[in-house]
């Protein structure tokens, strides 16, 4: 009634299970290269620091990319509202109130972080 595919594939898996021993066995001894000891989770402790540090890093290099790139971005559209005000000037149009005006904020610039008192901080 059984699928001959079925029963040869047991057979086969049968046949090349090889011998697996069960950890709860009481004369299951743990082989060496599995063994921890506190050499190789210290050393696995210092590959992860190490790992966590070049994350960290190239965070910082994407998150300082990110910064630079939104300088760029305020430069570009306070120029393009400059240059709109220069044609609306010129062509005698009123000055246009709608217009996004970004803003930067100082206190995400490291090197400005000091120039900024206690009482800005606060919310």
């Amino acid at each position: 009634d059984d699928d001959p595919a079925d029963v040869a594939a047991i057979a086969h898996a049968e046949a090349n299970m090889g011998d697996y021993k069960l950890k709860s066995a009481e004369d299951y001894e743990v082989p060496q290269d599995q063994a921890v000891d506190p050499e190789k989770k210290r050393r696995q402790m210092v590959l992860l620091d190490e790992n966590i540090l070049h994350i960290k890093q190239q965070f910082n290099i994407r998150f300082e990319e990110l910064r630079s790139l939104k300088l760029q971005i305020v430069k570009g559209l306070q120029e393009s509202n400059e240059r709109v005000r220069e044609i609306d000037g010129l062509l005698g149009e009123p000055v246009p109130t709608n217009l996004f005006e970004p803003a930067l904020d100082p206190t995400e610039w490291r090197h400005e972080r000091q120039l900024h008192t206690e009482a800005a901080w606060v919310f």
